[in-house]
């Protein structure tokens, strides 16, 4: 309640300086411009007075100096640059301590007069909820700046860039991003506009809006810019319409109703310039994650709230929006940035499928990422992850290469970790953490996770500087199944290749390891994983069996000690389902079905609840868990287990430490056999094909769904930078060369 009055006394303050502000400037202006323009001075010849603009200093001070003083009949001498005569400030320096006499600004380091602020009126933008009245930009107008009042531009339109669209051919429009605002994008426009000299106007969220999709949104604001134009414009405009990140929807589908509808008529011609953002699709982080990191740009509590809310407004717009299937003809020019945003947490949603020849999804668990910086390592610790994650379930991390998109095989577990280990995140890494809650329901959970104890590589005494926790709301949903979907010939030869191998064998323990090493990457310590073809000729179920356990510490006691989570793939490597299942104390055998609907391969991710459940699994373990495939019985009779294998067996690992372990100085005929394959080995050139594509950007998950809608003028370019600052590595002559 404290909150809402001061925030509501700080906007009344606001308004009532506004107010003021407006009247003084009314009634200033318009003083002189009554007695100077339409008063006592217009008997006389136009020779006796003169108007001069703040503007018009700027630009050329020394003509317009030379202009008052010929109108006063004074000797006029020239003094050029005031900031580099020691004579024109030297009288004001005094000193240590005293007050400065005259304008202060002539002391500073400027090195000449600054004219670029000539412009800044083109640029203002006021407030949300405030406006000239009529009165006072009537009297703007008459002194020659181009300015609106209230019922001027529709609502959530405003300017970026002022100029006489009269005058203008061409006119550019900017969308916002997640936060609703034009504050990320608003800096490349105007450097655009300005060197152009074109109009811009741009579109800001607002979440009184009743709108039920962005859909909805978009063909309300584009009838609101086609009414405009329509009663603005006096030539047939050019239009150039500019998103970043979430804005480069709006971009898209704006283009498209311009190209498909009666609007076509309003325009000549139509461009399209994306930054860093795709077409369509639902958000590929929780609202919660990304109001927290954009929340670390605003200061203002009020403008972080109502940007919270736009976050969580249009993400829910955005979920199920997709283009449709004929593609804009316009150009379109694509920014796409190469690093990962560093320091930040974020919770990631698996709506976009990696391409399954790299690695599976993680639409089982809550996956959470931090990025480390490209000059600088991070260390980790398990007490900084185990006192927040601990109480909450199973959680495991991975450092990954996200370049590449590979493990680099240093790993750190709930249960396999220990209080002295540590995770070193070289730079240009990050880190994959995976949460299992103990229980399944949906729900929200708090958690505090370090940014990182940053160890600088040119360091000498090698100190680390201790970065701050972050503090976020990370939410848990049933399985999400990926909406935006990759399809290719590698990751179909992978599971085709996947499927005839375990159909060929007669238990899990004969497959090949190579091959599950490329179907599982990450040998995650702790949990465990079983597999088997589905829709085959030979097997019906898959069976595992659990052996009774000790509860030995207080994280022993847990309602369920294993979790499993049963995953179906088609025949392409794409997600179909996932199950949860959680077994009881005493639950010793569980069957899945290997006849599933649509299914070729079920992937089983056992995931241990407790620490003596965690123990069971292992190799060192007195009482394994087992794993069975039972084979097809004739009807009526019921079905034959095959072998029963030890879980360690089929997990995961490094083929030559397998290969070290049998102890023998010859590989197995069936390893022997396997390593020599030659479609093995395609499957390993294909992999290592993509995750170079993956490197060089040339398989960016932006740029791919922008070329899946089949474009014929896309034009990429790939950029240096991350998401937050790829605005200003972009440079106007870049996007000014595309427009022209």
């Amino acid at each position: 309640e404290l909150d809402e009055k001061v925030s509501t006394s700080r906007q009344n303050n606001v308004v009532t300086g506004f107010n003021s502000a407006q009247m003084d400037y009314f009634q200033d202006n318009n003083n002189v411009a009554t007695f100077f323009l339409q008063g006592e001075l217009t008997y006389k010849s136009s020779k006796q007075q003169l108007v001069v603009s703040y503007e018009e200093l700027l630009l050329d001070p020394e003509c317009t100096v030379s202009q008052i003083m010929k109108l006063a009949d004074s000797k006029f001498n020239a003094v050029g640059n005031p900031y580099s005569r020691q004579e024109v400030v030297s009288g004001m320096k005094g000193l240590s301590g005293s007050v400065t006499i005259g304008d202060y600004k002539l002391l500073q380091d400027n090195k000449n007069v600054n004219s670029s602020r000539s412009d800044e009126w083109r640029q203002i933008s006021l407030p949300k909820g405030l406006m000239l009245s009529l009165p006072a930009a009537n009297l703007a107008r008459s002194l020659g700046y181009l300015v609106e009042a209230t019922g001027d531009l529709p609502p959530q339109m405003k300017w970026v860039w002022r100029c006489d669209i009269k005058s203008s051919k061409k006119l550019m429009v900017v969308f916002p991003d997640i936060s609703g605002t034009l504050s990320s994008v608003r800096s490349l426009a105007i450097r655009v506009a300005r060197m152009l000299q074109i109009p811009c106007l741009g579109f800001e969220f607002d979440t009184f809006v009743a709108v039920s999709s962005l859909d909805e949104l978009c063909r309300l604001w584009t009838g609101s810019l086609a009414t405009w134009i329509n009663s603005n414009c006096v030539n047939l405009p050019d239009i150039f319409f500019a998103g970043y990140s979430y804005g480069s929807r709006l971009a898209y589908s704006f283009a498209n109703f311009f190209e498909q509808t009666e609007w076509c008529h309003l325009v000549a011609s139509l461009k399209v310039i994306s930054v860093d953002g795709p077409p369509h699709g639902p958000m590929p982080s929780t609202p919660e994650s990304i109001g927290e990191t954009m929340g670390h740009f605003v200061k203002d509590q009020n403008q972080r709230k109502m940007q919270t809310e736009n976050i969580f407004s249009l993400s829910r717009l955005t979920q199920n929006f997709f283009q449709g299937t004929a593609p804009i003809k316009c150009p379109i020019l694509h920014f796409a940035s190469l690093d990962s945003f560093p320091g930040y947490w974020s919770q990631i949603l698996p709506v976009r499928e990696i391409r399954p020849i790299l690695s599976r999804g993680n639409e089982h668990a809550c996956v959470l990422v931090w990025a480390a910086p490209k000059d600088k390592s991070a260390r980790f610790y398990y007490n900084d992850f185990a006192d927040t994650l601990n109480p909450l379930g199973h959680w495991f991390a991975a450092i990954w290469d996200l370049k590449y998109h590979r493990d680099i095989g240093r790993h750190m577990g709930g249960f396999s970790g220990t209080h002295g280990d540590f995770l070193e995140v070289p730079p240009n890494h990050s880190i994959m953490l995976r949460i299992h809650q103990h229980e399944p329901q949906s729900s929200f959970f708090s958690v505090s996770l370090p940014r990182g104890t940053v160890i600088k590589n040119k360091s000498t005494d090698g100190e680390p500087n201790t970065f701050d926790y972050q503090r976020f709301v990370v939410r848990q949903e049933p399985a999400l199944a990926p909406v935006m979907w990759t399809s290719d010939m590698a990751s179909r030869l992978l599971f085709s290749t996947l499927f005839s191998e375990l159909s060929s064998v007669e238990s899990p323990g004969e497959a090949n390891l190579e091959l599950i090493n490329l179907f599982l990457p990450v040998p995650n310590k702790d949990l465990a994983y079983a597999y088997a073809p589905c829709n085959g000729t030979k097997l019906s179920k898959m069976a595992v069996r659990f052996p009774n356990l000790k509860q030995n510490t207080q994280r022993d006691i847990v309602r369920h000690p294993w979790s499993i989570f049963e995953t179906h793939y088609d025949a392409c490597g794409h997600f179909l389902r996932c199950l949860r299942h959680d077994i009881e104390e005493g639950e010793g055998y569980v069957e899945f079905d290997l006849q599933s609907l649509g299914s070729k391969i079920l992937l089983l991710r056992i995931v241990p609840q407790s620490q003596s459940a965690f123990n069971i699994l292992q190799q060192t373990s007195d009482d394994q868990v087992q794993v069975s495939w039972a084979k097809k019985a004739p009807h009526g009779d019921a079905a034959k287990s095959t072998k029963w294998c030890p879980i360690w067996t089929i997990q995961p690992v490094e083929l030559c430490a397998k290969i070290k372990e049998q102890n023998s100085d010859a590989p197995s005929p069936n390893i022997e056999k396997h390593i020599s394959s030659l479609r093995v080995q395609v499957l390993c050139a294909l992999k290592n094909y993509w995750q170079e594509k993956s490197a060089n950007g040339q398989d960016n998950g932006c740029v791919r769904e922008w070329k899946h809608l089949g474009p014929k003028n896309l034009t990429v370019v790939l950029k240096e930078a991350h998401h937050f600052n790829v605005c200003n590595k972009i440079s106007a002559e870049e996007m000014i060369e595309f427009l022209s």
